[in-house]
């Protein structure tokens, strides 16, 4: 059966995209989405036990976050998931060069809000967030915050916890918090060391939040940025892209299938 298509261009309207799955057994899905996206791969069989019902839609694993998300979750987390028993499908909230910096371009606590709304809570959450944030943050009272400041780090902190509490507070029961993985270039790789700081004291405190590090699988060695890692023969596969931050297809589904691994091993799904 033919591979899902990657992000074909639509002619819905200007701006749009439009995403084709062939490989969903007897169903042709087609929808336009924009950035901000939602992928919604609903893979269907005869379940052999039901997941919990939340709403009146199939439930589901939320993956949202910036461009390091876009591959994992247009195409290998779904991917990963299908061979579930049942199923599970995959929304995907996606949009390229934000973050939590700057709300007032895109504010992710209000789209994750109506997200929720309207799909009801996930069985599972990927937050994926921070590439795009290494730079100054306005506070609640209009101060404007420099990067790497007291100030700084529990503002961000703040703004981390906004996302989980509500997703917690829609039900959610598991949320993973994937760290930035280690950057080739040194000045990304210090700020990607302050986010995921941030991130790691931010989950120790939540009780349905973990800290999910990518490093082990990403690399050769975790505490040294490398562009392959080795496969299950002991080979080496090329795992990042060439502008050392993002991912290429193998490394997504690496990420992928050890996201499903943890997420399973913790029950998450049970």
């Amino acid at each position: 059966m033919a591979d899902m298509d990657l992000f074909q261009r639509g002619t819905s309207g200007a701006g749009t995209i439009t995403h084709r799955s062939t490989r969903l057994s007897g169903l042709a899905a087609c929808m336009p989405i924009g950035f901000p996206f939602l992928l919604a791969a609903a893979l269907l069989s005869a379940p052999s036990r039901a997941w919990p019902q939340t709403t009146n839609r199939l439930p589901y694993l939320l993956a949202c976050g910036d461009s390091l998300m876009q591959l994992p979750a247009s195409r290998a987390l779904p991917r990963a998931f299908e061979h579930l028993t049942p199923p599970l499908r995959v929304v995907a909230a996606i949009s390229i060069g934000t973050g939590l910096a700057r709300p007032d371009l895109y504010d992710w606590s209000a789209y994750l809000q109506n997200l929720l709304q309207r799909e009801g809570p996930p069985l599972a959450a990927l937050l994926w967030f921070g590439a795009n944030d290494d730079q100054p943050l306005r506070n609640g009272d209009g101060q404007l915050l420099p990067p790497d400041t007291p100030e700084w780090r529990t503002e961000y902190a703040s703004r981390i916890q906004q996302l989980i509490a509500l997703l917690h507070q829609a039900g959610t029961p598991r949320i993973l918090w994937i760290g930035l993985p280690r950057m080739r270039d040194e000045p990304l790789q210090r700020h990607a060391e302050r986010i995921n700081a941030i991130g790691r004291e931010v989950c120790a405190r939540e009780s349905n939040a973990t800290f999910w590090d990518p490093d082990p699988i990403l690399s050769l060695r975790p505490d040294r940025y490398s562009p392959y890692a080795r496969d299950a023969r002991g080979m080496p596969i090329p795992v990042r892209a060439s502008d050392g931050i993002h991912l290429t297809p193998a490394g997504a589904e690496r990420i992928s299938e050890a996201i499903r691994e943890a997420l399973l091993a913790a029950g998450a799904f049970q």
